[in-house]
């Protein structure tokens, strides 16, 4: 099963209670606030996943150019489990399967499909914040509901691409598919 609570450790309880702040913060549709609400998220599934492939950097992509209001780009620099965490955008198709977590903005919607077959079975985190990704096979998606940003999980993908997620972080989510 791709979830895991051996990889906790104490600064992660700290992380987890930053995650339900964020998940309880209110937002507007498509406002800076959401924006950075969401690379928040991100940065805190970078957090709480484990890859099979462990580099120096941890490698955060998306197709798209224009992400999450340059939200996204600030995050370059941060630390994730001792590596710093590498930004890319606009990143071409030959290497989406060396990103460790690929971020898929609206704008790539329809493409989606493309790209989770070009990374399939690669243990790259796909993330997306459009409607219906994980049933396309994606792992994770952002969406918001009352004014909040909330996250839903695909554990078959996650299982698939060879990654675990942190139990406690699946526990949050609104919705599971197993």
């Amino acid at each position: 099963m791709p979830v895991a609570g051996g990889f906790w450790r104490p600064t992660a309880t700290c992380l987890l209670l930053a995650c339900l702040f964020l998940a309880a913060v209110p937002v507007r549709a498509q406002s800076v606030g959401e924006a950075v609400v969401k690379a928040g998220f991100l940065l805190n599934f970078a957090k709480f996943t484990q890859w099979s492939r462990q580099r120096d950097k941890l490698l955060m992509c998306s197709p798209s150019t224009q992400v999450l209001g340059g939200q996204f780009a600030l995050l370059q620099g941060r630390l994730v489990d001792g590596r710093d965490v590498e930004v890319r955008q606009g990143v071409a198709n030959a290497d989406w399967r060396g990103c460790d977590l690929l971020f898929l903005t609206d704008s790539d919607e329809g493409r989606a499909d493309v790209i989770l077959r070009a990374v399939a079975g690669i243990p790259v985190l796909t993330v997306a914040d459009f409607p219906g990704f994980l049933h396309l096979g994606g792992m994770m998606v952002l969406r918001l509901e009352d004014s909040r940003v909330r996250f839903d999980v695909n554990l078959v993908a996650v299982e698939r691409g060879g990654l675990v997620l942190n139990n406690q972080m699946v526990k949050l989510a609104g919705r599971v598919l197993q």
